[in-house]
């Protein structure tokens, strides 16, 4: 029980720290002109969901479960098998590359995989950070979790905010 309990308070320290650097990078790249207009639009987007029951449901159990746990699988797990560091880089930038695919498929301009934005670095943090998380405890639920409550918040705030 104690050994849960000490990998259950690092995931909510590592995501704590996730989410405290990633607001601080995100503030600081959209001050140097790199802000995203998307990201607006697709929280505007979120809201017209509110009124709907069932969408937004399947929204929300999106974000919480859904998406932390595909992600998790294919992009954390395979760091169980491969170690080396320029694989953790690797897999992290796949993380980022996937975050513009629905850009890319939207408008279908390849461009979108080059742009760097004020989203670009903290996903790349944050992937770093979870492959640590993985390695540190050996366990996939504990980036799952932490990856969940990452985008919990980020939803709710989201929603309260925008």
């Amino acid at each position: 029980m104690k050994l849960f309990a000490s990998k259950f308070g690092l995931t909510l320290f590592v995501t704590t720290v996730i989410f405290i650097a990633t607001v601080l990078l995100t503030l600081f790249f959209e001050r140097c002109g790199l802000a995203v207009q998307d990201q607006v639009r697709s929280v505007q987007s979120m809201k017209e969901f509110v009124g709907c029951n069932w969408l937004f449901i399947k929204l929300v159990a999106m974000v919480m479960v859904v998406s932390p746990v595909i992600e998790e699988l294919l992009f954390r797990f395979p760091t169980r098998f491969v170690k080396h560091p320029i694989f953790t880089v690797a897999i992290s930038i796949l993380f980022v590359i996937s975050h513009a695919t629905p850009k890319v498929l939207a408008t279908h301009d390849l461009m979108y995989f080059a742009e760097i934005n004020s989203a670009t670095i903290p996903l790349f943090f944050m992937a770093l950070a979870w492959c640590w998380l993985y390695r540190r405890t050996g366990l996939i639920w504990c980036t799952m979790l932490s990856h969940s409550l990452f985008n919990i918040v980020n939803f709710a705030l989201a929603l309260i905010f925008a």
